[in-house]
């Protein structure tokens, strides 16, 4: 992930020339997304995508593992996090937890995947959804497990 620290600045204009279509993605999710209810979106890099949600009223939170990419996302006026997706905790749970841009494919093996999904299963309210979209499946489906189901039980 070096890329991301050294080159952070790159990222919005390499978006820009590959066309990335934010707009088009979210539309996928609006469906599940609800105005009154908090989001984190992981692994937000710049925070394009959430500042599309956060200027459609949405109350989301940008988190990132890059300083760099966290700075770049508040600069945008974003409400940001620099969190480890595998490891964290945060202050007060979330409604919605996205995982886009094939985000979860940074996990480099199943305990760093299963720390990840048990991460965001202890940050979600009761009654969350967690999106996660997955562009590559054939490194997902390297890993020995590569099928969780893990059912949220009311608190």
């Amino acid at each position: 992930m070096g890329i991301y620290k050294d080159k952070a600045y790159l990222y919005d204009t390499f978006m820009k020339v590959i066309r990335k279509n934010y707009n088009e993605e979210i539309n996928t999710i609006l469906p599940y997304l609800t105005l009154n209810k908090t989001i984190l979106e992981l692994g937000g890099g710049t925070g394009n995508f959430s500042k599309i949600l956060s200027d459609k009223g949405f109350d989301i939170i940008c988190s990132d593992n890059s300083s760099e990419m966290i700075n770049l996302a508040k600069k945008k006026g974003l409400p940001c996090k620099k969190i480890d997706m595998r490891t964290f905790s945060l202050e007060k749970n979330v409604d919605i937890i996205l995982s886009m841009f094939n985000t979860l494919m940074h996990n480099q093996n199943e305990k760093e995947l299963e720390e990840n999904i048990e991460s965001c299963k202890k940050n979600l309210n009761p009654g969350g959804i967690l999106i996660i979209e997955i562009n590559n499946p054939e490194k997902l489906m390297k890993m020995e497990k590569y099928s969780y189901s893990i059912e949220l039980e009311p608190t």
